[in-house]
């Protein structure tokens, strides 16, 4: 298990919370659940509700429908944010590709968390943005 501080330093470098201050990024930490997920395991299945984020310590996930990989996480990797402001019922599935350790933090305490800290909910807010500038392109978003 890693200390509080290795967890710091590791969360620094997701582009996510690389502008989170130490504070804030502390209370994530205490307030999320660490998992160890097993090479082989399911983390979420097709037409699971989702509800929580994740954040990927270490290890390798693998997100997939019908088969098909769409696209493999590892190391820093953040998945569910959008889950997590609204639950709704997945359309893929993640399953772990080697030992994985992670933060999961659930819908409720990822609210909690941002409306304590500012610095966490615009992070999200334009981790957001960010993603639906790439996926639309040269097509403005109004």
């Amino acid at each position: 298990m890693l200390l509080t501080l290795e967890k710091i330093l590791i969360l620094k470098t997701v582009p996510l919370f690389k502008d989170i201050p130490e504070p804030a990024l502390a209370d994530f930490i205490s307030s999320a659940e660490e998992l160890a997920a097993v090479e082989g395991a399911d983390l979420l299945n097709v037409n699971d509700e989702w509800s929580d984020m994740y954040v990927v310590l270490q290890g390798r996930l693998r997100v997939h429908k019908d088969g098909k990989t769409l696209k493999e996480l590892g190391n820093t990797s953040v998945l569910g944010v959008l889950y997590a402001l609204d639950p709704a019922v997945s359309g893929v599935a993640v399953s772990v590709l080697e030992d994985t350790t992670l933060f999961r933090v659930p819908s409720e305490t990822l609210y909690q968390l941002m409306s304590e800290h500012k610095s966490l909910e615009k992070a999200i807010i334009g981790s957001l943005c960010g993603q639906l500038r790439d996926l639309s392109g040269d097509t403005p978003l109004f």
